[in-house]
């Protein structure tokens, strides 16, 4: 795959009168641009933790920052975990 990225969406619905219509979306893109923004956060949030004298696996972190976390979860709990830990109501 390299770092390059393509990428297929489909979707389907309705026009006015009810004739069916589909578009269809391809997208090639380099993918390395797009970890700079995740890794910016993971930085950021290994530095608060260091701040706030944290040690081990951060599991909201790498749970939004990364493909094979400590401790999986869904991109939305993972969102949440990560609002939460630097409104420090949540501890890792």
């Amino acid at each position: 795959m390299n770092n390059e990225r393509e990428s297929y969406f489909y979707v389907h619905g309705r026009q006015f009168g009810g004739a069916p219509i589909t578009i269809d979306i391809r997208v090639e893109m380099t993918d390395g641009p797009n970890a700079g923004p995740i890794l910016f956060d993971a930085i950021r949030g290994t530095k608060l933790a260091l701040k706030r004298e944290i040690g081990g696996a951060l599991e909201s972190i790498s749970a939004y920052g990364f493909k094979k976390p400590p401790k999986p979860t869904t991109m939305y709990r993972a969102e949440r975990w990560v609002e939460e830990f630097l409104l420090n109501k949540r501890r890792l």
